[in-house]
């Protein structure tokens, strides 16, 4: 191996360490926002659901709806209708989240709004 991809090997490396370090205190502090946010917001103003949805960002394809849960992590939501007892007009509705394993290129915009959107909470309430 010449001295030249010695240099760029170390380069890129560094430079993944320093992308993973990144999104370790983003996420230290997106969680601790979080936190700070008792009670946390409702989801579209229903009351079952505590969790702060954000936009689809382009790079990350059709993941679906991500929130940010009370604990300070990523997920997905996925609301089910369920036909209840009395028929078609009677549907109970099931909550299914799952933890968003993303990329680091794909975790940084939503991160960003998660820090935005928390933020601005925080600043409603005095905080």
């Amino acid at each position: 191996m010449d001295i030249s991809n010695k240099f760029s090997d170390d380069m890129q490396s560094a430079a993944q360490t320093a992308l993973f370090n990144v999104i370790e205190e983003l996420s230290q502090i997106i969680k601790e926002m979080a936190a700070a946010c008792d009670p946390f917001p409702s989801f579209l103003g229903m009351n079952s659901i505590q969790a702060i949805e954000l936009e689809p960002v382009h790079q990350a394809g059709s993941i679906g709806c991500v929130v940010v849960c009370p604990d300070g992590v990523f997920r997905t939501l996925d609301l089910v209708g369920i036909a209840g007892g009395a028929g078609i007009s009677d549907v109970e509705q099931v909550e299914q989240f799952e933890e968003v394993q993303f990329l680091p290129e794909e975790y940084l915009p939503y991160a960003i709004q998660a820090l935005d959107l928390l933020y601005s909470e925080l600043q409603k309430r005095g905080k």
